[in-house]
């Protein structure tokens, strides 16, 4: 009954008589319903859990064998029970010797299922708290006061990159620390064994091999199973929190002193208003001292007048969608003084969750005064520049008056002078017409750019990119101011230099435009000895381009050297004589000097009162091959079967100008019918139909506008689509107008023959 009480039985191998017994309470362990005794071992090997068979067989197969003597041993073995579970029963063995052999095997089992679980739990725990310190990289020491011994386990091993030994020496390990910091941890350690007091601290290790640690290490003592006194304790790995922590220490530390000494005032508020902080520099700015300010109500820094809408501004930021507000305000001094504040706020929240306000405060009273000031400028600018409007305005219609009335008898003389040339003059005339027509175009450029003076100043001219035909050009002028020098008795020269090229690509109409400028000006002021116009080639380091330098000179009267600069500005001239002496408006070298800058060069002076003067400019231009931009057709030169019976319409109110144009295209042998109004034309094109309409702009009964606008809305898709050109004596400005009221382009008048005839075919 006691075995029975305390599951513990007997169990043998007979080895004569290859018998096996196992006494009765093997099946008690065993949850047997009925108490039996074992004699097969098959019996008791069924039992066996599968983890153990092989362990089980082998141990049998090893016992029975007659020269494995002196058998002492004890096995636990893992068995499953009559219901199937799992129990766990301990094995004692001793060898039975009899005659020096061996006969029989006895020994004892008993039942240890619940020690066994008890034990296996704990190990489980064990497992579980080592993986629970690697993860937390805790890892624990213990010293053994007696050999002065410290143990660490394997965590705190791999904790310090294995760096140390499990067991090491007081001595050793403290010569293994080259920190600054291994004195203090070495007064710790041993003010722990002397006062036996439990500490908490924290050490820096930087091991030879340079890798560093910071841990927190706790320390106590104890008592060991032996009752024997012993320290024991924890090592932590803090190095990456404490590395954050002291970065963020040293973040703090900067912040503060930015706060404080940045020279801005920064202030923060609470959700009732009171200042929990302020910087120094507004401390110092205002005149206050931080006990005058913190914690009382941040309205005392404003005048009595400000301070309500001191508080609706924070109310405003309160509600404010980003949490962001800026404002203005006067805001005041210890001493009473006021002063205008940009405020800009922000809201955050402190560590309880509570809204704190912070507002960044500068002094803008300059910039306030300034703003004043230029209020008061503007208006007085305003009404500088209705002024000036009105003034631009009569200016304007001046112009368009002036602009009609100056191209009425100009279209005459080039109009009659290209009908003259068509009907091959004499060759003594032709060189005189050419020179006519020469000089009555570039009056007309001249005109055109005096009336549009403020486009050129606007930077909106824009230049062509033609041929040049230097020789040509160089004879044209001389020719045109030939007349005028003689009647002066001046000497005019002009020279080309022979390794010009024939040709070259540029605008010849501005180019003509400013050396007309030059020779003008020459003659005029000279009134003995000569005016020159010069035209050499300079060094280019392009291979495809040619540095010409135009250059007229004179012996005149000169220019003083303080008037260089005044003379190329607007209506100035060098002495205030001159234009009574002289004449001129004074825009001739201001025009000069614009339209040198836009080809991307300068204009130079050399000059001296009563010595004459030298003007020069340097033009960077293509050079002409024979492969690019072909000469433009022209009326005399190109065979007209182009224009061969096709059918335009002339919509023009002046008899004169209807009388060029068509001489200009019956020579063509174009069809040309005229209408001497929009409503005529109208009528004409219900019953007739034409290739082009040349639309003049300003007539009576209806004007070119809006009889375009009337065939643009026509039902008559083909009479919507047909082209219309506006052949207008305004500006070349008034272009991109003539397009955008339904026009597909336009032609001044005078008109350019060949200009006429190329648009006519571009569009036939």
């Amino acid at each position: 009954e006691a075995r029975a009480l305390l599951k513990m039985g007997t169990w043998s191998f007979d080895l004569i008589n290859q018998t096996v017994y196992y006494s009765k309470e093997l099946s008690q362990i065993l949850n047997y319903p009925t108490p039996i005794e074992f004699y097969d071992f098959d019996q008791f090997f069924a039992h066996v859990h599968a983890d153990d068979k092989a362990a089980v067989k082998s141990n049998y197969l090893n016992v029975i064998k007659p020269d494995f003597l002196n058998i002492i041993s004890t096995i636990d073995r893992k068995l499953v029970n009559y219901h199937g579970q799992i129990c766990y029963v301990e094995f004692k063995a001793k060898a039975i010797i009899e005659n020096g052999i061996k006969v029989a095997i006895h020994g004892t089992f008993r039942d240890i299922t619940e020690k066994k679980i008890k034990d296996l739990k704990i190990q489980e725990s064990e497992l579980r708290l080592k993986d629970a310190q690697k993860l937390s990289k805790i890892g624990s020491w213990q010293i053994d006061i007696k050999s002065k011994q410290i143990n660490f386990s394997p965590e705190v091993i791999l904790l310090f990159g294995n760096n140390l030994d499990t067991s090491i020496s007081f001595e050793d390990y403290f010569k293994i620390n080259v920190s600054n910091t291994a004195t203090p941890f070495e007064d710790s350690f041993y003010k722990l064994l002397q006062q036996t007091q439990q500490f908490k601290t924290i050490h820096h290790f930087v091991f030879k091999n340079g890798n560093e640690y910071y841990v927190e290490v706790i320390g106590h003592t104890s008592v060991n199973k032996n009752n024997e006194a012993e320290i024991v304790g924890t090592y932590r790995d803090i190095t990456e929190q404490y590395k954050i922590d002291e970065a963020l220490k040293e973040s703090e530390e900067r912040y503060k002193l930015l706060f404080d000494h940045n020279p801005t005032m920064y202030f923060t508020l609470d959700d009732h208003h009171k200042l929990l902080s302020v910087n120094q520099f507004g401390l110092n700015y205002l005149n206050y001292s931080q006990s005058e300010v913190l914690f009382k109500n941040f309205t005392t820094l404003y005048p009595i007048e400000e301070r309500k809408k001191a508080i609706r501004n924070i109310e405003l930021l309160k509600q404010s969608y980003s949490n962001f507000w800026q404002w203005e305000i006067r805001k005041r001094k210890k001493n009473g003084d006021l002063f205008w504040a940009k405020e800009t706020g922000r809201v955050a929240k402190n560590k309880a969750g509570q809204n704190i306000y912070l507002i960044i405060s500068e002094d803008i009273s300059d910039e306030v005064e300034q703003r004043e000031l230029i209020k008061i400028k503007q208006n007085e600018l305003v009404l500088a520049k209705n002024a000036a409007e009105a003034a631009a305005k009569e200016k304007q219609q001046f112009a368009s008056i002036m602009s009609h009335e100056i191209r009425s008898p100009l279209n005459a003389v080039i109009g009659i002078t290209n009908l003259l040339l068509l009907e091959d003059p004499k060759p003594e005339q032709l060189e005189e017409l050419n020179t006519l027509k020469f000089a009555g175009e570039n009056l007309l450029m001249l005109v055109n750019d005096i009336l549009d003076f403020n486009k050129i100043e606007a930077g909106k001219l824009q230049l062509e990119k033609t041929i040049i035909n230097l020789n040509l050009l160089v004879k044209n002028l001389h020719n045109t101011f030939a007349y005028k020098a003689n009647e002066k008795n001046i000497e005019l020269r002009s020279n080309v230099d022979t390794d010009l090229p024939e040709a070259v690509l540029g605008d010849p109409t501005r180019i003509a435009q400013i050396l007309t400028n030059l020779l003008s000006n020459a003659i005029k002021f000279t009134s003995t000895g000569f005016v020159e116009l010069s035209l050499r080639k300079m060094k280019s380091h392009e291979s495809d381009l040619i540095k010409i330098r135009f250059e007229v000179s004179d012996s005149g009267i000169g220019i003083p050297k303080n008037k260089h600069k005044l003379i190329f500005e607007s209506f100035s001239q060098a002495n205030t004589d001159t234009n009574r002496k002289f004449g001129g408006t004074g825009l001739g070298l201001t025009i000069t000097k614009k339209l040198i800058e836009l080809h991307q060069s300068e204009i130079f002076l050399q000059s001296e009162e009563g010595k004459g003067t030298v003007f020069y400019f340097d033009l960077l231009l293509p050079i002409k091959n024979n492969n690019s931009y072909p000469e433009l057709a022209d009326g005399k030169t190109q065979k007209a079967k182009d224009l061969v019976g096709k059918q335009i319409l002339l919509v023009e109110d002046n008899p004169f100008n209807q009388l060029i144009a068509i001489k200009f295209l019956e020579k063509w042998e174009a069809n040309v019918d005229v209408a001497d109004n929009g409503l005529v034309a109208l009528k004409k094109l219900e019953t007739a139909s034409y290739d082009i309409i040349l639309m003049d702009i300003q007539m009576p009964e209806m004007n070119g506008v809006e009889c375009t606008h009337a065939i643009r809305k026509s039902e008559n898709e083909t009479l919507r689509k047909i082209p219309i050109i506006a052949f207008t004596a305004a500006a070349d400005t008034e272009k991109d107008k003539m397009i955008a009221e339904g026009m597909n382009d336009s032609i001044s008048k005078p008109f350019n023959p060949a200009e006429l005839y190329n648009k006519l075919l571009l569009y036939i």
